[in-house]
């Protein structure tokens, strides 16, 4: 059995909720307890009795923001300002009318300013979103970075920007794996690019392109939509048992 983690923008119990609720005949799906998660972007881990916060100082701001968003955006249909703890998230994919969409950015814009003035947060536009996140150097590929070496003690270290393959202490190798669809993937896209192999070939990142034709990507490989992930997971898992 190999780890799996899930790095996501929802917050952690969102996303434990999500998979941990589905009920099987005995009780929760008990291979999906031993998933790691990585919510709000990478800001909150948790790895069964291990977690890591960062930049909690920043949650008074997060909050503030939210709550005027929130209020500003109240009248707007379709709109929804989701709270993910360590980041606030804007949707206005559901928000049919230009002229909304454009208010949406001008109250996102106006909530933020006096914190970007004073590198307190900063914005991110994904698909459909305004994500607003601390003023760190902390992302989806420092958490993934992060969760290799919590998963394998003996992972080498070495040095930022260092490019190879990742060895534990005793040479053997890991080829790790990651798939995302956002823009916020691709900060760990862009760190698996250092992460080679013996064989010369970058390790396995896959954009899941669905309907965003037109972005260009860091990622090794692109699969059309989900249904493709799970058959390049099957393939792999299949390749495995060989």
């Amino acid at each position: 059995m190999v780890p799996v983690s899930i790095v996501t923008g929802r917050k952690v119990d969102t996303i434990k909720d999500f998979l941990l609720g589905a009920k099987a005949a005995g009780g929760p799906l008990p291979s999906l307890e031993k998933i790691t998660f990585a919510g709000s972007h990478g800001f909150d881990i948790s790895c069964g009795e291990h977690s890591k916060k960062v930049a909690e100082e920043y949650l008074p701001m997060l909050r503030a923001f939210h709550a005027e968003c929130e209020r500003e955006s109240a009248g707007i249909s379709g709109a929804l300002c989701e709270d993910n703890t360590f980041s606030i998230s804007i949707h206005y994919r559901n928000v049919k009318d230009d002229a909304q969409v454009q208010r949406i950015e001008e109250i996102v814009t106006k909530a933020v300013a006096p914190f970007e003035a004073k590198g307190q947060l900063k914005r991110h536009r994904g698909k459909c979103v305004h994500e607003i996140k601390p003023n760190v150097e902390w992302h989806k590929g420092a958490a993934v970075d992060y969760l290799l070496h919590m998963l394998y003690p003996t992972l080498q270290k070495r040095e930022k920007g260092a490019s190879g393959p990742l060895l534990l202490q005793d040479g053997t190798e890991l080829a790790p794996v990651y798939v995302g669809d956002d823009t916020t993937d691709e900060d760990a896209f862009r760190v698996f690019q250092a992460w080679g192999s013996s064989t010369g070939k970058p390790a396995l990142s896959v954009f899941v392109r669905t309907d965003d034709k037109a972005r260009a990507t860091a990622a090794n490989f692109v699969v059309r939509d989900p249904n493709e992930v799970g058959q390049l997971l099957h393939k792999i898992a299949t390749a495995q048992q060989k």
